[in-house]
């Protein structure tokens, strides 16, 4: 990679002054597919990636320096969206009258809390019987460390669902085609959108059951902080403060 001189480097900087209409149209930037103005979680995520793309500039003597060094993030509104009873029921429903293969995939989300990117690559070896229990290592976590997370809120038809799998299966979540060909989850977004039309559920998305249904569910049923980190499941109380759906009716129906 060449250095630039001392007047192309200049010139680079010079150039670089168009970041700050760049950070302006990124506040009315529309997605191309939704037409909607990126949310404050997409603009803080593009700007962290040119921070790093230009911390490597700079590092290297490509700028002058990185302009965005010190830009502060966009503060962000977390979502507060549930499933309310009637529309888990409504969507599950439609998966059965479409047979859709998201069907048992969505009643594990329902009180499992998992990554879209996890659940599809569970196998039979993340799945143990004997506690029972589903035990994997989560792609993604803040620490980055590798620590296990167990999720034990099997049903007995999810139970006998695992066990009726076919023994070429390896995935406990498979996308079975036509012609009997054994496939990952994949990119299944059009066909989740086309099961909340027809259901008439709007404003959800699948990592909603994650962040806001199923923490919900889990401290409504009695479970604590300790608890979720005795499974292994990393939320600090900062985390659960943010994403648990408050409902006053809930203490008066006790």
């Amino acid at each position: 990679m060449r250095l630039l001189s001392g007047a192309e480097s200049r010139t680079r900087t010079g150039d670089l002054l168009i970041i700050g209409d760049y950070l302006q149209r990124l506040k009315t930037k529309k997605t191309v597919i939704t037409r909607k103005v990126l949310t404050p979680t997409t603009r803080n995520k593009l700007l962290g990636y040119a921070k790093i793309a230009l911390n490597f500039c700079a590092n290297r003597g490509l700028i002058e320096k990185n302009p965005l060094k010190c830009f502060t993030k966009v503060p962000e509104t977390p979502r507060d969206r549930i499933l309310s009873p009637d529309e888990v029921q409504w969507i599950l429903d439609v998966m059965i009258k479409r047979k859709s293969y998201l069907l048992w995939a969505f009643r594990f989300s329902l009180k499992n809390p998992i990554r879209r990117g996890d659940l599809e690559t569970l196998t039979r070896a993340n799945f143990d019987a004997f506690k029972p229990w589903i035990h994997f290592y989560p792609s993604k976590t803040k620490a980055r460390k590798q620590r296990e997370t167990c999720l034990l809120f099997l049903e007995s038809d999810l139970l006998q669902y695992f066990k009726s799998l076919p023994a070429d299966c390896d995935l406990l979540f498979p996308r079975v085609d036509a012609k009997g060909g054994v496939h990952t989850l994949g990119d299944f977004k059009n066909h989740w959108h086309a099961i909340l039309r027809e259901a008439k559920v709007s404003d959800m998305h699948w990592h909603d059951l994650k962040h806001c249904a199923i923490i919900t569910w889990m401290i409504d049923s009695g479970y604590t902080e300790r608890d979720l980190k005795n499974l292994g499941i990393q939320y600090s109380v900062e985390m659960i403060d943010r994403y648990y759906h408050r409902d006053a009716s809930k203490v008066l129906a006790k």
